[in-house]
């Protein structure tokens, strides 16, 4: 029997085409985790360059990390904190809407980041955005100290003063503890 005859192959092909497939197959999953298993490893990485100060290489991380889980929300929250350290202010509103848009149960912290990111740049796209957004969260859940406190801080940045005030007397009738508030209120009503 020679497996390089004709008839030999012809009436094996089956099992080649078997082989084949099955060879086909274990490549596709190797491919599959080999992309799917470094992201916490991709994550660590990143966050051990941003220790070192290697904003650059830890923004590279993180895209990366961002291209094989674009749903995820840390991988898109840390890289806006890379991308505003470095002055690209439009790229990181944009890391941190994206983080918003991908669901998360509490957006408080990205609130904040983006209010003082439009505070401090208010000429970086999506400013308008964000004030509407925050306003119709405030409206929706008045209850909520924190939509206040972010509409406050962001408009006193922008000097908005009066509007400013309005935010944190809101913030003062949802919790008369809030010290800072009223110290914000205080100041900002002395001019």
């Amino acid at each position: 029997m020679n497996i390089f005859d004709k008839k030999f192959l012809w009436d094996h092909r089956v099992w080649w085409l078997a082989g084949g497939i099955v060879l086909v197959a274990g490549v596709a999953v190797w491919l599959v985790l080999r992309a799917t298993m470094p992201i916490g490893q991709l994550l660590a990485k990143a966050r051990v360059q941003v220790t070192a100060g290697d904003l650059n290489q830890a923004a590279a991380t993180y895209r990366q990390l961002n291209i094989r889980l674009p749903k995820g929300y840390v991988g898109h929250y840390e890289a806006g904190h890379v991308y505003n350290d470095l002055g690209l202010y439009d790229a990181a509103a944009e890391e941190w809407w994206i983080a918003i848009n991908n669901g998360h149960e509490d957006y408080t912290n990205v609130y904040y980041e983006l209010g003082d990111l439009y505070g401090a740049h208010p000429e970086t796209p999506g400013r308008d955005k964000f004030e509407k957004y925050m306003t119709d969260l405030a409206t929706k859940d008045p209850k909520n100290i924190h939509y206040p406190l972010v509409l406050g801080n962001f408009y006193e940045a922008i000097g908005n003063t009066d509007k400013a005030i309005e935010y944190f007397e809101k913030v003062v009738a949802l919790n008369p503890n809030n010290q800072a508030a009223k110290d914000e209120l205080t100041r900002l009503k002395n001019g």
